[in-house]
């Protein structure tokens, strides 16, 4: 049964739309006064947290078609910028961690690195292709701590709702995995 798939990608969607449409309307105006560019990327904070806890051949794959829809309806100057980027920093993320228990602060910490390198992956690009001219102290300062401030916040209150749900889903996956897979014994 494949339910809890159907089920992430809905929810990883709705994660998608509402960064999108309600977080600028949400987001205080005090911010860009200050100059600061926060972008909320809570799609991609579900994202990593389902390679790092569930399964990362989903994820990566989520990264890929997420990462193409954000080029595509937000960003545009480069299409495959955010696609390559989601998709490298969730591969490296997962692989970092496969295969070993990961408790909270250390899914919290790779979230955050899983961060940095987008953000740093996706200034590069644009920096290699001179789509911008900013400095990388001043990105930085103005742009990466700002976002990674307010995904890691987003990501420190929903670890426990996803954690929950989680290992309800993880109990489908098993009483499947065991079906599907045999020992070889029998």
């Amino acid at each position: 049964m494949i339910w809890y798939k159907h089920l992430l990608w809905a929810i990883v969607t709705l994660l998608f739309l509402i960064e999108g449409s309600l977080i600028p309307w949400v987001m205080p105006s005090l911010v860009s006064e200050m100059g600061l560019f926060v972008v909320p990327q809570f799609a991609l904070i579900l994202i990593l947290y389902i390679g790092i806890y569930l399964n990362r051949h989903m994820a990566i794959a989520m990264g890929l078609v997420f990462g193409m829809l954000h080029d595509i309806i937000y960003y545009g100057h480069m299409l495959g910028v955010y696609a390559f980027g989601m998709g490298l920093s969730v591969y490296l993320i997962t692989l970092i961690l496969r295969d070993s228990h990961v408790s909270w602060y250390t899914g919290i910490g790779c979230i955050g690195m899983g961060f940095i390198f987008f953000d740093t992956l996706e200034y590069g690009l644009y920096r290699l292709f001179q789509v911008t001219e900013a400095a990388p102290w001043w990105y930085f300062v103005h742009a990466v701590f700002p976002s990674l401030v307010l995904n890691l916040t987003f990501a420190l209150l929903v670890y426990y709702p996803i954690m929950k749900g989680f290992t309800k889903i993880e109990k489908f996956v098993a009483s499947d995995d065991s079906e599907v897979f045999t020992t070889g014994n029998s």
